[in-house]
């Protein structure tokens, strides 16, 4: 049984940027997300993304553009669920145990 590499909720078939994330074993991630949604709610993403590329050719991955991230696709994950699942936040351990430790 293979897995695929993007990931299972924030991979949006109708996203228009997708970061790859790799994690400690280079085993990718790919999220597809909403560039104009994500660069309206953060101005780090928003400035980074309007930074000229360092090559020439834009990468690609699926039809649209990529940016390879020096991030844990687990952060990755985490962060952008801040944005599209608001309420989640990393999940109920994350919340219970940094306010009952």
């Amino acid at each position: 049984m293979s897995t695929s590499p993007n990931h299972p909720t924030l991979y949006f078939s109708d996203g228009n940027l997708v970061f790859c994330c790799k994690a400690t074993d280079q085993t990718p991630t790919y999220f597809r997300i909403h560039r104009s949604y994500i660069s309206s709610n953060s101005s780090v993403i928003s400035d980074m993304l309007s930074l000229p590329s360092p090559s020439d050719g834009q990468d690609l991955y699926d039809g649209v553009p990529m940016v390879e991230l020096a991030a844990d696709p687990c952060n990755m994950e985490i962060f952008l669920n801040f944005f599209y699942q608001p309420w989640y936040v990393g999940g109920p351990s994350l919340i219970i145990d940094r306010y009952y430790d």
